[in-house]
Parts: structure tokens; sequence; C-alpha cells
């Protein structure tokens, strides 16, 4: 099995695990369970790092590379899923969103969100609470 995180689960799994229900700690954990962070989320993160917000405090480049030390993979962009987003419904308007439904329908990775809108899109996607 493989999971794509999630910006929002990207982050609670580097910085506030205890956010994430045990459930889920679990599978992270799990050597058998891929675990996937995509290149969007990094994107996601330095656009919100540069609104200068002070409470976001997250930087891109420590993102990035805390996730790879805990042994999550990363997806890259990918023109097939970016080409995939426009079969998705309207049903979300951000698009770093859209790109990671698009991305798990492409790759087949099941796609976890703390967003219920996210989760309302039909495919591999599971609600995180």
């Amino acid at each position: 099995m493989s999971i794509l995180l999630d910006t929002h689960i990207l982050l609670w799994a580097l910085d506030d695990v205890g956010k994430i229900p045990s459930a889920l700690r679990s599978e992270l954990a799990n050597p058998s369970i891929d675990v996937f962070f995509s290149a969007v989320c990094v994107w996601e993160i330095a656009i919100k790092s540069a609104k200068k917000r002070p409470e976001f405090t997250w930087n891109p480049y420590t993102a990035r590379q805390e996730a790879l030390s805990i042994g999550f993979a990363e997806l890259p962009i990918d023109g097939m899923a970016a080409a995939r987003v426009v079969t998705l419904p309207p049903i979300h308007r951000d698009p770093f969103d859209r790109f990671l439904v698009a991305q798990s329908l492409e790759t087949g990775h099941t796609l976890y969100t703390a967003d219920k809108i996210v989760a309302s899109y039909p495919g591999p996607i599971r609600l995180v609470c």
C-alpha cells in the first residue's frame, strides 16, 4: 500500500504528531506502507512561508528535508497528473488540493487529507480526522 499526504497531514506528521489519530501514526510507522509527500506540498509551504505570517513558521527547505529524513518519499510534479486536473469536478477551488487529488488518481496512491471537501472527490482518498 502507498499513501500520499496532503500538506496539512504532512506538517502534522513533521511537527504535531499529537494531531494525528493513533491508527494513522501506526500506518506512518509501518515499514510495509510507502508514505509519499508531493513536491506540490513543498510548493504550497513555500508560498505560505513567503507571506511571512507569524502563525506559519515552516520553511520549505526544512519541511522537505525533515520529511525525507523520517523516510517519506517525494513524489515529483508530473505532467500527466497536471493534465488530469481537467477531469476533476469543480468541488474544490484550491489548486494545490486539486493537483493532489489528480496526482492520487494518476498514481494510485491513497490521498490522506484533513479537508472534508477534498475527501468528497471520488477516488482513493481517505479523510483523516
